[in-house]
């Protein structure tokens, strides 16, 4: 905890520059992954250089949002006919994607806080994200990189699979009892699902990739 106290700002900005490269590599394995094609002048191909380059966490926080912006607008290609967002919305969202999008961002977000918990780190001590009171924001940090990797793939599944319908939703575009019932049994179920872990060579849960 003294530690991530007194981090200098050379190395805060080494630690978000890594938190926003894994974050945009993860979106363009995900849409290339699903066959979308992306031009190599564009915002997201780009990112990569200029974040390695970028002196300041503002400037980080705008490569970031360029990229993710462009991303949004090709997220549609990744799901079946009849389903869409009109760019990305929150409070409240503009539609059923949108509302699934920050359903699983706060639950992902709720399993970085658990992990850095685990491991002794104070979830509440951000590098990217602002410290404000009563916000975890290195857990908001962790995120980033899962939000392309775990998160946009699982809407992507439970909406390309029908796990969840239009009839799954309100008027107000949140899903209903029965819904999110169901929603919370194939998050769990997705965050036990192994997956071979290049770096460390083993199989492991998502929930331990994160940890």
């Amino acid at each position: 905890h003294r530690q991530q106290h007194t981090l200098d700002e050379t190395v805060q900005s080494a630690i978000a520059q890594r938190f926003v490269l894994g974050k945009v590599t993860n979106a363009r394995r995900y849409l290339e992954r699903k066959g979308v094609t992306i031009q190599s002048d564009s915002p997201l191909s780009t990112a990569p250089q200029r974040i390695q380059t970028a002196e300041t966490l503002n400037e980080l926080r705008g490569i970031e949002g360029e990229a993710a912006r462009q991303y949004f607008e090709c997220y549609d290609e990744t799901l079946i006919d009849g389903w869409s967002m009109e760019g990305r919305s929150r409070r409240p969202p503009g539609d059923g994607v949108n509302s699934l999008l920050s359903l699983t961002y706060s639950f992902i977000q709720n399993e970085c806080e658990a992990a850095l918990q685990a491991v002794n780190l104070d979830p509440y001590i951000g590098i990217f994200h602002q410290m404000r009171h009563g916000r975890p924001a290195l857990s908001l940090d962790i995120l980033e990189e899962f939000r392309r990797a775990f998160a946009d793939p699982f809407v992507a599944r439970l909406i390309n699979r029908q796990a969840l319908t239009r009839e799954a939703f309100t008027e107000e575009n949140h899903l209903s009892d029965s819904a999110f019932d169901r929603y919370v049994a194939k998050f769990d179920a997705y965050m036990s699902e192994e997956l071979s872990h290049d770096r460390l060579k083993r199989r492991l849960t998502r929930r331990e990739t994160i940890r």
